[in-house]
C-alpha cells in the first residue's frame, strides 16, 4: 500500500503543475501585453489557443491506455509541458511563439487528468478508489493556489518570462523523479496489442452500447456542467489578475 500511496502523492504533484500550468498566462497577463503591445483581445486569443487540441487531445490519448502503459504516457506529457513552457525564456520569443506554446501546452494537458486518474485506479481495488481520486482532484485546486503566490513573486521579482521557466522546469523536476519511481500498478488492466484485441476485449467486457452512454441524460447534463466549469475556470484564470492589477490596483 505504500508504493500505491507514493504513487498518489507524485500524481497529486502532477496535477499541482498541470493547474500551474493553466494560471501561468493570466498572472503575466499585464506584463505580457505591455511588452508585446498587444490588445486584451488578442492577450484572450492567446489564452483560448490552450483550449485548441486540448479536448481532441484528451480523446485520442486516453484511447491510447488500451495499449501503452499510463506510466509511459504521463512521463511524456510531462516532457511536453516543459518543452511548450521553456521557449518564453527566450528573450525573442514574440506572440507568434506564445501562441504556438499554448497549443502545445493544451494539447499535452488535456489528456492529463483522465490517464491520472486510469493510472491511479490501477494502484487501487474498486471499493478504494475514491479517497486517492479526490486526492488527485484535490491538486486542480490547490495548483492555483499555490501558483499564485509563487508566481507572482517570480514575476515581480525576476519578471514574466521566468514564470514560465519555472512551471517548465518543475515539470522537468516531476519527470525526474516519475522516472524513478512511477510505475504501473497490480490492477492495471492489461494492455491490447492488436485492434482485434480490443474488440474482443470490449465484446466480452462493455455491455452497454458506448452510443447510448454519449446520448444518456446523465452524460450530456455531466458534459454540459463541464463546459460551464470550464468557462467559468478560463476566465478567472485569464481576466482575474489583470482586472485585480488594472482595476483594483
Amino acid at each position: 500500500m505504500s508504493r500505491a500511496w507514493r504513487t498518489t502523492w507524485l500524481l497529486l504533484a502532477f496535477m499541482l503543475v498541470n493547474f500551474a500550468d493553466k494560471a501561468v498566462l493570466g498572472l503575466a497577463g499585464p506584463e505580457i501585453r505591455a511588452d508585446f503591445g498587444i490588445t486584451r483581445q488578442e492577450f484572450g486569443t492567446a489564452q483560448s489557443a490552450f483550449f485548441a487540441l486540448f479536448s481532441l487531445a484528451a480523446l485520442v490519448v486516453s484511447a491510447l491506455t488500451r495499449r501503452v502503459r499510463t506510466a509511459t504516457l504521463l512521463l511524456v506529457l510531462a516532457l511536453l509541458w516543459s518543452v511548450a513552457q521553456l521557449p518564453m525564456l527566450w528573450g525573442a520569443a514574440g506572440f507568434g511563439t506564445l501562441l504556438a506554446t499554448r497549443v502545445l501546452l493544451g494539447a499535452a494537458e488535456g489528456p492529463a487528468s483522465p490517464v491520472a486518474m486510469h493510472h491511479v485506479h490501477g494502484w487501487f481495488p474498486q471499493r478504494e478508489r475514491a479517497l486517492p481520486t479526490a486526492v488527485l482532484l484535490v491538486g486542480a485546486a490547490a495548483g492555483v493556489a499555490v501558483a499564485s503566490p509563487v508566481l507572482t513573486w517570480v514575476i515581480t521579482h525576476w519578471g514574466w518570462r521566468w514564470s514560465f521557466g519555472v512551471v517548465g522546469l518543475a515539470g522537468l523536476l516531476w519527470a525526474v523523479c516519475w522516472q524513478l519511481w512511477g510505475a504501473d500498478g497490480p490492477l492495471a488492466p492489461p494492455l491490447t496489442r492488436k485492434p482485434s484485441e480490443a474488440a474482443e476485449q470490449t465484446s466480452t467486457t462493455d455491455t452497454v452500447p458506448l452510443r447510448a452512454i454519449l446520448l444518456s441524460g446523465t452524460f450530456l447534463t455531466a458534459a454540459f456542467g463541464s463546459f460551464a466549469a470550464y468557462w467559468s475556470m478560463s476566465t478567472m484564470l485569464t481576466w482575474a489578475p489583470d482586472y485585480l492589477e488594472s482595476v483594483v490596483g
